[in-house]
């Protein structure tokens, strides 16, 4: 299939589209919106497969929810699993991959930042993809 980075942060964001709520996007947009999930970075180790059958890429997302603490981490919490469920349902992203999954929760990520005045509080997420 071999998708390009760019293909695939557009489909992901297309894909989350089905977490009920969220706001995904496929790049940092000028104004957050929450609760949203921005895809801020995007590794690629090209010819992951004998003969460049396919790439593998880690795709970097950034869950943002505001609210007070608890709340907020809470509904991270439920917005990641909402994640995971709707990669496990659409893993070809619509057919723009061969595979894709959450990969991993990176707790260290979890805390709150302030982005243009707001305060957010934030999970950084990693999802993996072979195209």
């Amino acid at each position: 299939m071999s998708a390009t980075d760019t293909e695939v942060r557009e489909a992901l964001a297309v894909a989350l589209k089905a977490v009920d709520g969220l706001r995904p996007h496929a790049y940092v947009p000028a104004a957050i919106s929450p609760p949203a999930a921005v895809v801020t970075e995007v590794d690629v180790d090209f010819d992951a497969a004998m003969g460049r059958a396919s790439d593998e890429m880690t795709v970097r997302m950034r869950l943002l929810a505001s609210g007070e603490l608890r709340a907020a981490q809470l509904n991270l919490s439920a917005l990641t699993y909402a994640i995971r469920t709707a990669l496990w349902e659409n893993p070809t992203l619509g057919d723009v991959v061969s595979d894709s999954r959450l990969r991993r929760r990176i707790g260290e990520s979890e805390g709150q930042v302030d982005v243009g005045g707001a305060t957010y509080t934030v999970v950084d997420l990693e999802v993996q993809v072979v195209t």
